[in-house]
């Protein structure tokens, strides 16, 4: 059975036998893979996020498609991918492995790197990091946390922050401390989440995942006349510079006609409420791509944009309208009979593509003079530890 392509929304794609009136519909992506294309090379297309968030900037992957297509294999989210993620000689199994665990190692890989570089005392530059993740599940419109296990949403809310940006209030981040800790962490969560056997596909994702990697540095640059094998506090710093980017890998439940999958009873409230998810975030992105087409940057705030119809779109304002720089990548099947999906999520993803989003960098500065009052502190402090204990 041949696997489905995958689209990322320039490369042209046309779809044979479309319509009745046109032979060939005609689509623009960034990039294009058929059903010979290696994991490594979707990987490769996301390591220019994986830069920016390194970098101190936040980026989102989705994968967008009908169910069966592929779109947790290409994340690296179902239970069976993600318990090949630890260390294995296996040259096959590493092969398939997903965007998440790729991702997991390069970013511990490159942080790693630059912290051994940092502890040279010849260098003028000290790194400290954490990581932290969460793993969250939408199901039925409910907030489901995957890190314990718990099936509700007690204390989980969706807040606004005061610059804009959302987040889920009460939704458990675990510290990570090696690329091991991401895997395991995925593993829970993906065995945790609920997948049902429909006419379409045996193990379809009946829940959408989101998975966030939240990085927080610190770089301290000093002169290289110190040595840099101290503590930060005892240097005579000179900058600091703090950033903390955040990463969502996003696995969205399979769309689907309902006729199709002869859905009933639990399986058919399921497929409705998935089914409302995705048409809420069909708006969203119609409406942003025609406000960014047809409205200056100036003029952006004032068209509105329905991101509470749907706590799926809440959740991703910050990826689809904010400050994220996202990709989508549309998995569509090779089957002539799910030509009318493959054309919806075409079209979907085109769409997408249209949105252009006003990226920023979340990084703060603490210059000299905030640095030598800390400096200053450290000292009284030591004195009067002095003082009182002789």
């Amino acid at each position: 059975m041949p696997t489905p392509d995958t689209f990322f929304g320039g490369s042209a794609s046309a779809i044979p036998g479309a319509t009745a009136r046109k032979e060939y519909q005609a689509f623009t992506f960034d990039h294009v893979y058929n059903d010979d294309a290696s994991q490594e090379d979707l990987f490769e297309c996301t390591q220019p996020l994986i830069e920016k968030f390194l970098n101190g900037f936040n980026a989102t992957v989705l994968a967008y498609g009908q169910t069966g297509s592929g779109k947790t294999f290409t994340m690296g989210s179902a239970e069976t991918s993600s318990a090949m993620t630890l260390p294995s000689t296996d040259s096959s199994l590493r092969a398939k492995l997903g965007i998440i665990p790729r991702a997991g190692r390069y970013i511990f890989e490159t942080l790693n790197r630059n912290r051994r570089l940092s502890d040279d005392p010849t260098a003028n530059l000290y790194m400290t990091y954490a990581v932290k993740i969460s793993f969250l599940e939408l199901y039925n419109e409910d907030l489901k946390p995957k890190s314990t296990g718990a099936h509700g949403e007690k204390g989980i809310m969706i807040r606004d922050a005061k610059d804009g940006s959302i987040y889920v209030a009460g939704l458990e981040e675990k510290a990570c401390a090696t690329v091991d800790d991401v895997l395991k962490y995925l593993n829970k969560g993906t065995t945790l989440r609920r997948t049902s056997s429909t006419v379409m596909n045996e193990q379809s994702s009946r829940s959408h995942a989101i998975l966030t990697l939240h990085l927080y540095q610190q770089k301290h640059y000093v002169p290289l006349t110190v040595d840099v094998t101290h503590m930060p506090e005892a240097r005579h710093i000179v900058r600091t510079v703090t950033s903390l980017s955040k990463f969502h890998f996003v696995d969205l439940a399979g769309s689907e006609r309902l006729k199709r999958t002869n859905a009933t009873g639990d399986r058919q409230k399921e497929g409705i409420s998935i089914n409302g998810g995705l048409l809420a975030l069909g708006k969203v992105i119609s409406a942003l791509a025609d406000r960014d087409m047809a409205a200056p940057n100036h003029e952006k705030e004032d068209v509105h944009i329905p991101y509470r119809n749907s706590k799926l779109t809440r959740i991703l304002k910050d990826s689809l309208g904010g400050n994220s720089q996202t990709l989508m990548i549309a998995c569509v099947s090779p089957a002539h009979d799910d030509l009318f999906e493959t054309l919806s999520t075409l079209r979907y993803a085109a769409r997408a593509r249209q949105i252009k989003n006003n990226v920023k960098s979340n990084t703060i500065e603490d210059h000299a003079k905030v640095e030598k009052m800390k400096l200053i502190l450290i000292s009284v402090q030591d004195e009067l530890r002095r003082v009182k204990y002789g």
